[in-house]
């Protein structure tokens, strides 16, 4: 999976982590000595593992006789990416959504939501493998990283630049995890057309209201404005998620 790691999020990566590195530095030396660091990635790893990942007993359980479908989805993209076994909930919310996490024990959680406006099996696994995407590639360490730079530079300058840095390479991480959800159902069309109801959902798009979305992200300008809402964005534009999928999907010869 880490082969397909898109080369933009790399770039992030270096940047952000460099940085993060240099925030590490600064925290030894103002703490004199690496234990203080040390005991704070600890804390931050607790914290965020312990107190911030969701309550999972709020949510239902699912095995094969409760929601098999949703069952044998993931398992069989699990096995597909040769990933460790993980715990899989629906959110009983009609908000749009799915996330996932690799601290401790992997778990999947979908929306109801989600999962009942998607009926479409390989609409269905391009979400899951995106999720499954960001396990893989073991996107959740970006949290313990912000924690321990809003800690040691809390309220600076610099704070604000890492948080920046932080935004941009989330942002980069999605069109990774992208890439997986294209490989996970392998068909573009239908990969686009996820993206074009995601970013329609709001307004209960019908399937004519998708294509159309699904054409203007193909066939219309290449280019946009990038807007400040953007930039304090976890996730990038549709248009350039569905520019750049269209872009792998030729260089793996899908098209």
């Amino acid at each position: 999976m880490k082969k397909f790691r898109h080369p933009k999020e790399k770039t992030a990566a270096l940047v952000t982590f460099g940085l993060g590195l240099l925030a590490s530095l600064f925290f030894v030396t103002v703490t004199f000595g690496c234990g203080l660091f040390l005991l704070g990635l600890g804390f931050a790893w607790i914290s965020i593992t312990m107190l911030n990942n969701p309550r999972l007993d709020q949510y239902h359980r699912i095995n094969h006789n409760n929601l098999p479908e949703l069952y044998e989805m993931v398992h069989q993209i699990r096995k597909q990416w040769r990933m460790a076994d993980l715990d899989i909930y629906l959110n009983p919310t009609r908000q749009i959504n799915a996330s996932a996490s690799d601290f401790g024990k992997d778990f999947l959680i979908v929306n109801q939501g989600l999962w009942m406006s998607i009926q479409n099996d390989v609409h269905r696994k391009f979400v899951i493998g995106h999720e499954l995407g960001h396990i893989g590639l073991g996107h959740s360490w970006l949290r313990v990283l912000a924690y321990q730079a809003d800690n040691a530079f809390q309220g600076s300058l610099l704070g604000i630049l890492f948080q920046f840095l932080l935004l941009n390479y989330s942002r980069k991480k999605e069109l990774s995890a992208d890439r997986i959800g294209l490989l996970s159902c392998g068909d573009l069309t239908a990969a686009l057309e996820v993206l074009a109801f995601l970013e329609l959902s709001p307004h209960n798009p019908n399937m004519a209201d998708i294509r159309q979305a699904v054409k203007q992200m193909v066939y219309g300008k290449a280019d946009h404005d990038f807007s400040l809402g953007e930039l304090l964005s976890t996730h990038p534009d549709m248009h350039e998620r569905a520019k750049e999928l269209i872009a792998f999907a030729r260089q793996i010869k899908m098209i």
